[in-house]
């Protein structure tokens, strides 16, 4: 720093070697008001304004100016400078000190372009992009915000006032959360538009870290999805009648081959080609597949709605992991399906949904496992109130930037190998929704060519 002193009315009488320095002048032509010729011309007039004032008053100064180096060139510095009294209170001199701030200052000017840059491009966008502090506090809002809703999120009434109520908790639990975790905010609402008419929006907020990896800020948008909705409940709404029109007959298809099935084998001694009994039992297995199908895109639909009811019951979780495993033996004799109960207990839940779940699973292992390997069924103890359930499968295996959308409804892997195998992509949609029902977690860790394991976690009501 430099340090200079003066006396009762402003004479500077020393400098310190930093000045002399910087400056490149000599004692004799800085003393007294000799710092005037290296102060830019055009601050000098307030500078000088201010330094007398405060001489006047006795009060400590403060104040930013240009300084010109030996080399010619002007830098910002800080000066501040406070009186020294004697025993009587009486002002005998000043001491003073200046700092260069020019790098701070051309930050600041940077960071304030940086934040015009922003605000301006945040208003020509159609999304209505906001930001907040590290703990969700409302910094800005893109005018669209307000044009919009006719309101400013400035706080939690604001905001839960333009939130459809039906979704509110919701969204306000995914927002606490993110904001404990750091994790990635995503979540579909419907927002309330000055009409009174609500809009559905999708919103992402992301974190921004500092330099030490803290958070100091989220950015996000709400973009608008009402026509994305619209389509997807126009499409829900096929799905669904649809399904229903094809569950009757496909139900009486289904009576009549187990009918003929039946026949077949009591009236043995009726001489029938061969191949009638093999395409019956074909026939029955197709039949089932599609019933699979159909039942899912009514699921589909329920959880879309949030329809999907529950009869919720104390369920033996290994029993009802038996159960299912033993009828996908039956029609699936090329893979040895082994258990392995490392723990026993009982869950809270719809028996025939987590049978739903199970099968799915154990049916997709052995879909992806097609040279007839082995399937891997652990019951675990995941801690003190949670059993974990994994099917490990041999087979094909999901490559790393696949594992994290499978779970999304209608996501297919693109890749050579898996175009061989049909389906929707619905499946692991519908487990996932399954298990998050019942306040359970699904995860999948995998390795192309090495096989996958599946791995969903739920409550204990009770061990043993």
């Amino acid at each position: 720093q430099m340090a200079w002193m003066t006396d009762a009315k402003g004479w500077i009488y020393w400098y310190n070697q930093r000045w002399y320095d910087y400056t490149g002048t000599t004692f004799e032509s800085m003393q007294g008001w000799g710092w005037e010729a290296v102060q830019h011309p055009d601050l000098l007039g307030g500078v000088k304004e201010r330094f007398i004032a405060a001489l006047a008053s006795g009060k400590d100064w403060e104040d930013t100016f240009l300084l010109r180096g030996k080399d010619g060139t002007y830098r910002w510095f800080l000066s501040r400078a406070v009186p020294i009294r004697n025993a009587s209170g009486e002002i005998v001199q000043w001491l003073g000190t200046n700092t260069d701030i020019s790098e701070q200052r051309k930050i600041e000017e940077d960071l304030k372009e940086s934040e015009e840059r922003f605000r301006s491009l945040a208003e020509t966008l159609p999304q209505l992009v906001w930001v907040t502090d590290a703990r969700g506090k409302s910094e800005f809002a893109s005018k669209s915000w307000e044009a919009l809703t006719g309101v400013k999120p400035r706080g939690e009434e604001q905001w839960k006032a333009v939130v459809h109520p039906d979704d509110y908790d919701n969204i306000n639990k995914t927002w606490m959360r993110s904001l404990a975790t750091g994790d990635v905010y995503k979540y579909d609402v419907r927002l309330r538009s000055k009409t009174g008419e609500y809009i559905w929006h999708s919103v992402t907020g992301e974190p921004v870290y500092d330099k030490e990896n803290n958070i100091i800020k989220w950015v996000g948008a709400f973009s608008e999805i009402q026509h994305i909705k619209e389509e997807e409940q126009r499409k829900n709404d096929f799905i669904k009648i649809v399904s229903h029109e094809l569950k009757t007959p496909i139900t009486s298809i289904k009576g009549y081959v187990q009918l003929l099935l039946m026949l077949l084998e009591q009236e043995q001694e009726i001489p029938l080609p061969a191949q009638i009994n093999s395409s019956l039992v074909r026939i029955d297995k197709l039949v089932t597949k599609l019933t699979r199908l159909i039942t899912e895109m009514l699921d589909l639909s329920r959880i879309e709605a949030e329809r999907l009811e529950l009869q919720n019951e104390t369920i033996q979780i290994n029993y009802l992991v038996e159960e299912a495993i033993e009828d996908i033996r039956h029609s699936h004799t090329n893979h040895t399906i082994a258990i392995t109960h490392d723990y026993h207990c009982a869950v809270y839940g719809d028996k025939n949904r987590l049978e739903q779940v199970i099968i799915n699973l154990v049916t997709n292992a052995i879909k992806y496992s097609p040279d007839g390997s082995n399937i891997e069924v652990f019951i675990r103890k995941q801690n003190e109130n949670q059993v974990a359930i994994s099917i490990q499968d041999f087979g094909i295996g999901i490559d790393k930037h696949d594992q994290e959308k499978i779970f999304e409804r209608f996501y297919r892997v693109e890749g050579k190998t898996e175009q061989a195998y049909s389906g929707l992509g619905i499946g692991l949609f519908l487990v996932k929704s399954i298990v998050e029902r019942h306040n359970g977690s699904l995860s999948v860790e995998s390795e192309r060519g090495l096989g996958s394991t599946f791995t969903f976690v739920l409550p204990v009501v009770a061990a043993g």
